[in-house]
């Protein structure tokens, strides 16, 4: 009996290190140049030039503060949030990043098998911490929002990336310092899914 319930569950294929998409690639789908591409143990973390992602991240800070200045200027909570998070991100200098070499990555792309469970989870995040922080009439919260018409289900998530079900394979992008990261992510989902049909 066990035969036929592992004939009936084939198990995920996972890509393997950056076997998805080269550096070029990201280069070309996120705008900033990629100098090498290192495997990591779930996926592949993409290296601009040295102090790139330290003179991004800067930057980053500095034109979203100069916008908080400004009255009227509408800038959103994750925008805030992500500014932070990439000052924060950078000042650590790539801490726990295989082979970074005290650099914050430009891209990191990670796959895990499990992805119907991590969507879950993901998914309940979402909702408990929109909740506590989302204003009326806002079609999305502080944490992040469902991004239609990708994959199976994508949600974005501050601090987590864009998550994609595909399958049982969840994709997860998350951009370092590179200006509008949102787009930028999408268009890496949209690459990486015509790579995994």
């Amino acid at each position: 009996m066990a035969w036929i319930c592992r004939a009936l569950h084939r198990p995920t294929q996972v890509p393997k290190g950056c076997g998805v998409l080269s550096a070029s690639e990201v280069s070309g789908l996120i705008g900033q140049p990629i100098e090498r591409a290192e495997p990591q143990s779930n996926g592949c973390a993409y290296f601009g030039p040295a102090g790139l992602s330290a003179k991004l991240a800067d930057q980053l800070g500095s034109s979203t503060f100069d916008k908080m200045k400004t009255p009227g200027s509408g800038v959103k909570e994750p925008e805030i949030a992500n500014a932070l998070m990439q000052l924060g991100d950078s000042a650590q200098n790539g801490a726990g990043i295989e082979n970074s070499y005290g650099e914050t990555p430009l891209l990191w792309l990670i796959f895990d098998e499990d992805g119907k469970p991590q969507m879950t989870a993901l998914s309940m995040s979402k909702a408990l911490f929109n909740g506590i922080g989302k204003a009326a009439g806002d079609t999305e919260g502080p944490m992040g929002a469902d991004i239609p018409g990708l994959g199976d289900r994508a949600i974005r998530l501050q601090r987590l990336g864009l998550n994609v079900l595909k399958g049982d394979l969840l994709v997860r992008i998350m951009a370092g310092p590179v200006p509008d990261p949102d787009s930028k992510t999408l268009a890496v989902a949209r690459a990486v899914l015509k790579k995994l049909d």
